[in-house]
């Protein structure tokens, strides 16, 4: 039989044993579940009743600064910033951005661009090159809806599905249609012409231009990154 000074003994060594095992299970304890993903950054624009839906920031790369009208200086661009007529963007030597302007509709903007969205309408959207080279890739384009790319020498209205490579440096403006895209060329002050698929236009002034049609390129580096890019993103 215990005599007291053991039974005390026995009762601290218990008291230690719980109290330890307790920090123990306390420090195993499963770590809380993660935030859910950021749905916002997944989403596709989708609008009911026929709606807007702006476009957006769906994409960045390097250094892009970004400029909204009254704004006091240029800053650096986000993603998901939903945009308006006026905003403007610039990539750095190393900068990409892409703006999705429909569900399954980008833009983008390689280094050493400035592109900018002039209008957005239900069925027509507008964006403005004057600098550095861009893609426009439609996968799937409403009917009767029209995007409409400016730039110094012309500008190129895309009416149906297909890939579009669009450049500017110094005085010329290169758009080529690919992958069964045709698009309408309006040079400053001449008459619209037709760029149909894997042709390419070459505009040269900006005054009054002179215009050269022929067979486009094959595909660039840049264009293939935009085919991959957009196949993932539409799967």
């Amino acid at each position: 039989m215990l005599n007291v000074k053991q039974l005390f003994s026995v009762l601290l060594v218990l008291g230690i044993f719980v109290s330890s095992t307790g920090y123990a299970f306390s420090q195993a304890q499963p770590p809380a579940s993660p935030p859910p993903p950021d749905s916002e950054a997944q989403a596709t624009p989708t609008a009911p009743g026929g709606e807007i839906t702006p476009a957006r920031v769906s994409y960045l790369n390097g250094e892009v600064s970004f400029w909204r009208p009254g704004a006091s200086d240029w800053t650096p661009a986000k993603v998901n910033t939903p945009l308006a007529p006026g905003d403007v963007f610039y990539t750095g030597s190393d900068g990409t951005v892409e703006i999705q302007v429909g569900p399954r509709a980008f833009v983008r903007a390689a280094p050493g661009a400035q592109i900018a969205l002039d209008n957005h309408e239900p069925d027509y959207i507008q964006l403005r090159l004057t600098a550095g080279h861009a893609a426009v890739d439609i996968r799937e384009l409403g009917p009767g809806d029209t995007l409409e790319l400016a730039t110094p020498g012309a500008a190129f209205t895309v009416e149906r599905n297909g890939y579009y490579h669009a450049e500017v440096s110094d005085d010329t403006t290169t758009f080529r249609a690919h992958r069964g895209g045709s698009a309408t060329m309006s040079p400053a002050g001449g008459a619209a012409t037709p760029v149909p698929a894997n042709q390419q236009a070459v505009v040269t002034g900006t005054e009054s231009p002179r215009v050269v049609v022929g067979a486009a390129p094959a595909l660039t580096a840049w264009d293939q990154w935009n085919y991959q890019r957009t196949d993932y993103l539409i799967q």
